[in-house]
């Protein structure tokens, strides 16, 4: 009985060693980068351009085709009454000497605007507190001994001029595979003031289906209102992905990138 059961042992041994071994994945290492078709994004909008670009939009909602519409609808209230508050914003701005408005970060463009500034949309526009942010997919390969997609990017992005709208700003990072999830392993962030001090990792939230979201506050003091801030974001996901970085929001109330 022993003998059988080792020559049966020796068969299945046998059996084994004669079965042809197959590598696991088809797929070889690759760099995946080109099959993004923008890995680089970028952004620039202004506060009053953003306001203007509201107003255009709801014209063209509620119109659709038609010259007239509602002058007393909330929306269209709430549209005007930034519009209003903004160029306010400007004249106030008008009354400090050039170096105090180089202080408040506007540069020469902006400053000659706000000195000229006559009531005007385009001045108003020229004036404006303007951000912009860079988008940009650092990493996208594909390797095949753990069969998954590795992806890297990162979200930077700075006013030039001091933003009259103070409130929260939300900055994110969301991937999209088309293959799999994206699922997170790393991601950080860091506010840089006027002042030169930094900020990092405030109020972080990773949402597994949208990606990570920081939020930070802009300070009623122009030395801590943000002047610049990068993002970095780091996910994986199952298999050989072809997918694509998808942009979220910076969020100065009526400023949308």
């Amino acid at each position: 009985m022993k003998c059988k059961s080792i020559k049966i042992l020796l068969s299945f041994l046998l059996c084994a060693l004669l079965i042809p071994v197959f590598p696991v994945s088809a797929f070889e290492d690759e760099n995946l980068l080109s099959t993004v078709s923008e890995p680089t994004k970028h952004y620039q909008v202004s506060e009053y351009g953003a306001i203007m670009q509201k107003l255009t939009d709801y014209k063209r909602s509620k119109t659709k085709g038609i010259s007239s519409f509602n002058s007393q609808d909330d929306e269209l209230l709430e549209i005007m009454k930034e519009r209003k508050e903004y160029q306010d914003y400007i004249y106030k701005l008008k009354e400090l000497s050039e170096t105090e408005l180089i202080d408040l970060n506007f540069d020469n463009n902006q400053i000659n605007a706000i000195k000229n500034f006559d009531g005007s949309d385009e001045m108003a526009t020229r004036a404006s507190a303007t951000i912009s942010a860079t988008l940009k997919l650092t990493k996208f390969n594909y390797t095949a001994s753990d069969n998954r997609t590795h992806a890297s990017a990162t979200f930077s992005g700075s006013w030039k001029g001091t933003p009259f709208f103070r409130q929260q700003d939300t900055i994110g990072i969301g991937m999209i595979g088309s293959l799999s999830r994206f699922v997170k392993k790393s991601s950080s962030n860091a506010i840089t003031h006027y002042d030169g001090s930094v900020v990092r990792n405030t109020y972080g939230e990773y949402k597994s289906s949208a990606g990570q979201t920081y939020k930070f506050g802009i300070g009623s003091d122009p030395a801590h209102v943000f002047k610049k801030f990068t993002m970095t974001y780091t996910a994986d996901a199952d298999g050989k992905n072809h997918g694509e970085i998808e942009w979220k929001k910076i969020l100065p109330r009526s400023t949308y990138i």
